[in-house]
């Protein structure tokens, strides 16, 4: 599976053309034939990387977006090129109050669903503001977890035996911007629930796992970085660069197959590229 490197110092405006969601480099081998996914946040980066994974991996497909979220209509595209049924849905996750509409609305429409992918986190960049107010901090911090959380149990009612929920956790980047330090250290908070509810939903035979990604070249990361920051991002891990979102998408159809990851349960799997991030607060 050919990927398009990104040399360091490619330059931001340049980035449009070599992004990778895996439509014209991803290829399948119906690992996840006969099931239903929905996947959250999948208008762009890894959310329609993952779309067209599963898609070409056999998978019918529930996708969510933002109001005003651009770039839905092709995700849903490369889905049916795949030869997969698709449903749009749109629907602000972060407001926990429309999760319950929502969910039954996706139960109804896909009929079933075996695999939830929360993607919210990455969302977490576009509604932190800079502020030293610890309220909006607690809000930010609470909402993260209450959404993937809240979002979690409430597909789950809906899954039978084998089915799998993957939480994506904040990028692991040593280029956090200043309003999202806080979140991307909540990290393990959200390993930590994985593995709660791996542990809750295991009478139910339902898997649920955490997924942490090192740097990866997502739209709505790299327009709000700097222009120093985005020339070095990605640089601190082992590759030199960093990771398209078709390099990560493998990762999401293993922890969904249920063939090859039947015993992988209450999980963290890091696919960091050996990125280790320096502490922001003793740079």
């Amino acid at each position: 599976m050919p990927v398009t490197e990104v040399p360091a110092g490619t330059a931001i405006a340049d980035l449009e053309t070599v992004i990778d969601h895996g439509e014209h480099t991803y290829r399948g081998r119906q690992r996840l034939e006969g099931l239903t996914a929905l996947v959250t946040d999948a208008d762009s980066g890894l959310g329609r990387a993952v779309a067209i994974a599963y898609a070409r991996e056999g998978a019918d497909l529930g996708l969510t977006f933002c109001k005003g979220a651009q770039g839905i209509t092709e995700t849903g595209t490369w889905v049916r090129d795949a030869g997969r049924r698709v449903a749009l849905f749109e629907c602000d996750l972060n407001a926990i109050d429309q999760q319950a509409q929502f969910v039954e609305r996706a139960a109804r429409e896909l009929g079933r669903i075996n695999i939830l992918v929360v993607n919210t986190p990455f969302e977490w960049l576009q509604h932190a503001g800079v502020t030293h107010d610890v309220s909006e901090l607690e809000r930010a911090l609470r909402t993260s977890l209450e959404t993937a959380f809240q979002l979690s149990i409430a597909v789950s009612a809906h899954m039978v035996q084998g089915g799998s929920i993957i939480i994506t956790a904040p990028m692991r980047c040593a280029h956090p911007l200043e309003p999202v330090r806080a979140l991307a250290a909540n990290a393990h908070s959200i390993a930590t629930l994985a593995a709660n509810l791996a542990s809750t939903l295991a009478s139910k035979r339902i898997r649920a796992n955490a997924l942490i990604p090192g740097p990866v070249c997502v739209r709505r990361v790299l327009d709000k970085l700097p222009e120093d920051a985005a020339a070095a991002f990605g640089s601190e891990t082992l590759h030199g660069r960093a990771a398209q979102p078709v390099e990560l998408a493998p990762a999401y159809v293993f922890l969904a197959a249920p063939d090859e990851a039947r015993f992988v349960n209450g999980a963290t799997l890091e696919v960091t590229g050996g990125a280790v991030a320096p502490v922001p607060a003793l740079k």
